[in-house]
């Protein structure tokens, strides 16, 4: 049984991740034809299990809810019964119409888009109230990120013209270098977590002890 459970998934996701650098890193004539060709079926089967990876949330997220209806709080039955209520509408008005109609994407714009745009409006407010209280200037470094920061911001309003060169220097030349490295560090972190993978290391999806 451990065999099936740890050994079989580590060697069958060697032999993809395997596959897949191939296709990407080593262009032979010999080989590369038939290793697209294998990707492309290993690529629409993920698809597929991406597919009842949904259909299992759906699942999970119905039995959940459909529990919290029968509770005896008023709000969260509200609560429970509006979000089943916009699930399937949304289910059915994409089996209904197809994905690609006018009314479907009506129904996506206004259940999903204006809704997620005003809690983003929300949570700039608290964004802002974050950053101000993290301004504590006690040290020098706090203090070169407070002065970058506010040039920074009056370079995006129209009364900070003067200012301008200053912050567009800042924004594309340091925090450009910065976010880079930043980009790079975690693309290395990547390479390294998939290398774990690969050769067993990495055992928490497996249910194992890391």
């Amino acid at each position: 049984m451990s065999m099936v459970r740890k050994k079989i998934p580590i060697a069958i996701v060697f032999v993809l991740t395997l596959l897949m650098l191939v296709e990407f890193y080593i262009d032979l004539p010999v080989i590369s034809p038939a290793v697209k060709t294998m990707n492309s079926g290993f690529l629409k089967m993920g698809v597929m299990i991406g597919n009842f990876a949904i259909l299992m949330g759906v699942v999970v997220i119905c039995r959940y809810h459909f529990k919290e209806i029968q509770r005896k709080e008023i709000e969260q039955k509200v609560l429970s019964s509006l979000l089943l209520l916009f699930l399937f509408g949304t289910i059915i008005a994409g089996i209904v119409f197809t994905p690609s109609s006018d009314t479907y994407m009506w129904v996506f714009t206004n259940l999903n888009i204006i809704p997620v745009t005003a809690v983003s409006s929300l949570g700039l407010f608290w964004m802002i109230s974050a950053v101000y209280r993290s301004f504590t200037v006690k040290s020098k470094e706090a203090s070169i990120m407070f002065i970058a920061c506010v040039i920074a911001l009056l370079g995006s309003c129209p009364l900070g013209v003067s200012v301008e060169p200053i912050s567009q220097w800042i924004t594309q030349v340091p925090t450009k270098a910065a976010s880079t490295g930043i980009v790079m560090s975690a693309a290395i972190g990547t390479l390294m977590i998939c290398y774990r993978v690969m050769v067993g290391k990495e055992k928490g999806a497996l249910g194992g002890a890391e």
